[in-house]
């Protein structure tokens, strides 16, 4: 009987490990952020692949509710192609973040392009939402974006390169507290991210 219950110990701490070191929440398919940056990987791209594509995002706030909401939430864009995603925010108002959600992760070179510099992470006194995915082959991806400066009516604007090569169908979420209405609603501040082999 001895035997049987550390066999038992043994096969539930181990079990227990994988969930929370996050490698059997992706085979079981649970949602959820990546845990530690060190954890996510840069994009990797052929060597001399060049830019092909682009993608223009906005962040607005609908003066009707005061409810931001991603233009467009839902897209979509080509596999094995290098892709210029631009992200404009005009929501003014920072937003507390979790602090592993202020590093940039799965972006080529693992940064983005914010006032003039190339970033790995932004300070989280400055940021108004996320773009992260949470579910597939790029879960964990996320890009931290600052709020607007002011009341001036200038968005802030971040800037980076994707490259994804498996094709898929993705979910994203804002990681900022946006409030209940927003998270929970796509066309908000969550949509789906088609990478489609053309």
């Amino acid at each position: 009987m001895a035997l049987r219950q550390a066999y038992v110990l043994l096969v539930t701490t181990a079990i227990a490990s994988l969930l929370l070191s996050g490698w059997m929440s992706g085979v079981l398919g649970l949602e959820g952020g990546f845990t530690s940056p060190a954890a996510c990987a840069s994009a990797s791209i052929p060597p001399g692949a060049s830019v092909r594509d682009f993608l223009n995002l906005s962040i607005f706030v609908n003066p009707a509710d005061n409810e931001e909401f991603f233009s467009p939430a839902n897209f979509t864009i080509p596999a094995s192609t290098l892709v210029e995603v631009t992200i404009d925010d005009y929501d003014s108002g920072p937003s507390q973040v979790p602090a592993v959600n202020t590093a940039v992760c799965g972006t080529v070179n693992g940064t983005l392009s914010y006032s003039g510099s190339n970033l790995s992470s932004l300070a989280n006194i400055t940021l108004a939402h996320t773009m992260t995915i949470t579910n597939g082959s790029y879960r964990g991806f996320n890009v931290p974006i600052p709020a607007a400066p002011g009341n001036s009516g200038a968005p802030a604007q971040v800037s980076f390169y994707v490259y994804f090569s498996t094709p898929g169908v993705y979910r994203w979420q804002c990681m900022a507290n946006c409030g209940e209405n927003q998270m929970s609603v796509d066309g908000k501040m969550s949509g789906l991210i088609t990478v489609q082999s053309w």
